[in-house]
């Protein structure tokens, strides 16, 4: 225990600073930039689950604040991470963006306990505890993206091969699937993560 709440205070405190204002993280993506800054510009949260989500961690307290941890080529968070943005700056949440292949330690810390998907959002506080943790993406993006990848069954073939043209047209494919993702999101799922978000973090502080 001794430990782990030092590896927090680690994150808390001397992480934290060196992660990036989403802001920047988003303008200088190494992928997927245009369409992530403009979802970002069309992004509003529901109002209902936002409302919920600043309730929360104002009642978490001071000092509360949130980190995600993902890469670039991450298509759930080019998606995800506008949204997280605006939720956080309208619940004046303090928001930092973190590579995991940047910060090993961070990286570590989630694989340790089981995480090896992203992105990986966590919500802590400040008396060193992280209260909640979000992980890729809604559940109800589940049926979609299975039924998006059974009527693409090149997609998986293609993601396995290690050729060249097997990484072009994975690529490719995936660019598809990505832009039919963001419809999705679009389409109710940015209001799916901000209902998950703000009830998590709510039924933690119970």
């Amino acid at each position: 225990m001794k430990l782990f709440r030092r590896y927090v205070h680690r994150v808390i405190q001397e992480l934290f600073a060196e992660g990036i204002e989403p802001e920047s993280y988003m303008q200088g993506l190494r992928n997927y930039r245009k369409l992530v800054t403009d979802l970002y510009a069309e992004v509003v949260p529901d109002e209902q689950w936002a409302t919920l989500f600043s309730s929360a961690v104002a009642a978490a307290g001071e000092r509360t604040v949130m980190t995600v941890m993902t890469e670039d080529w991450c298509g759930d968070s080019a998606c995800n991470v506008p949204l997280l943005t605006r939720l956080a700056s309208g619940a004046n949440l303090p928001f930092r963006v973190f590579r995991g292949s940047d910060f090993p330690t961070l990286k570590s810390y989630y694989n340790e306990r089981n995480v090896t998907h992203i992105p990986v959002v966590s919500i802590w506080d400040g008396q060193e505890r992280e209260l909640f943790r979000w992980i890729e993406r809604p559940a109800a993006c589940a049926a979609p993206a299975d039924a998006w990848k059974a009527a693409h069954p090149d997609f998986s073939v293609l993601h396995k091969g290690t050729d060249k043209e097997s990484q072009k047209g994975f690529a490719r494919l995936y660019r598809e699937f990505l832009e039919e993702m963001s419809r999705w999101y679009r389409d109710g799922l940015w209001a799916e993560t901000a209902r998950e978000l703000a009830q998590g973090l709510q039924a933690a502080l119970s």
